[in-house]
């Protein structure tokens, strides 16, 4: 048993996988003042550096509300 070379086989395991999919999900168009609001969002986030509460804070103060016309949450 010592200092011995290990010979035969080394096991392993192998599978097969199959997936199927129906692509039952529902994509969505967003409104043309979605695409905006998302827009502006991302700008502020990406290029001015704002987190998400300034950036709440910057839309209610610009008074452009949520699409459901509140106020954006800080």
């Amino acid at each position: 048993m010592g200092g011995g070379v290990l010979q035969g086989t080394i096991p392993h395991l192998e599978f097969t996988i199959e997936v199927q999919s129906n692509n039952l999900t529902h994509h969505q168009t967003y409104s043309k003042k979605q695409e905006v609001s998302h827009q502006l969002v991302t700008y502020l986030h990406t290029i001015e550096g704002l987190g998400y509460r300034k950036i709440s804070r910057k839309l209610n103060q610009w008074g452009i509300p949520t699409q459901r016309g509140k106020e954006w949450l800080p």
